[in-house]
């Protein structure tokens, strides 16, 4: 009996390392959008998604290294998450219709709150929708705000797609447009890195209200999926990782 469960336990280690056998290596990019991902003073990759995809990586051992994660325009990593054939991933990514079919899902990460910033000095007032139609926008180019734009109807010529965060409050200071759209916290936090002063814009309008989550190209295989969904799962098991996390980057 005493060999039998020593056998069990053998066989119990073996399934237990290589149950990450087999994943398929990826090229992972990200944008610079604090608070969940962004590089720091130092040149650093830092952000709430970042160090919980550190965590997940280590859980079901993973063959990636956080330090050879690209960090592009979100356009261009938008672009190349969607090729035929790349096994590659993108993050922090809103979770929509729009975009459900385009990608492989795994998350959710965090919760998300998509709006358009105004000038505090301007007395625009949106009470739905369809008053959105009337304004001049400015957003990241292919960036869920710019999306949410078009399909409030808003005409492609009053949404002015740009490459920078800095451009879209530049936009506004100089009355190119009438608001920018963007993620709430992430534009904060970016306002701050620019040494934009936050007092001087207010959330007009809110577009949408999601979940961020890590986007994988369809071809990458469902085992790669499952395994990086289960490990999300655990790691969020670990109430006092995420409370650190939750402290150090969205409080």
């Amino acid at each position: 009996m005493k060999r039998f469960q020593q056998l069990i336990a053998i066989v119990s280690m073996i399934i237990f390392s290589f149950s990450s056998y087999g994943l398929e290596k990826l090229r992972i990019m990200t944008e610079d959008y604090p608070p969940f991902n962004y590089l720091d003073k130092d040149k650093q990759l830092k952000g709430y998604a970042v160090e919980l995809l550190t965590e997940v990586i280590k859980k079901i051992d993973a063959p990636q290294d956080i330090a050879a994660i690209k960090v592009a325009p979100w356009a261009r990593g938008y672009s190349q998450a969607q090729k035929p054939g790349l096994k590659n991933m993108l993050f922090a990514t809103t979770r929509t219709e729009e975009r459900e079919i385009l990608f492989k899902w795994v998350g959710p990460i965090a919760q998300t709150k998509i709006v358009v910033f105004a000038s505090t000095d301007n007395p625009i007032t949106i009470n739905s929708a369809e008053d959105l139609k009337k304004y001049k926008f400015a957003a990241i180019r292919g960036d869920i705000g710019a999306i949410l734009l078009g399909s409030n109807k808003v005409p492609t010529a009053n949404i002015h797609q740009l490459n920078k965060f800095s451009l879209l409050t530049r936009m506004v200071e100089k009355k190119r447009v009438d608001m920018f759209a963007y993620e709430q916290s992430g534009a904060i936090d970016l306002m701050k890195k620019n040494n934009i002063d936050t007092s001087k814009f207010k959330i007009a309008y809110v577009l949408k209200k999601g979940e961020l989550y890590y986007a994988f190209n369809l071809s990458v295989d469902e085992k790669t999926i499952n395994a990086y969904q289960q490990g999300l799962e655990d790691v969020k098991k670990d109430s006092i990782f995420i409370k650190t996390i939750t402290d150090k980057y969205l409080k």
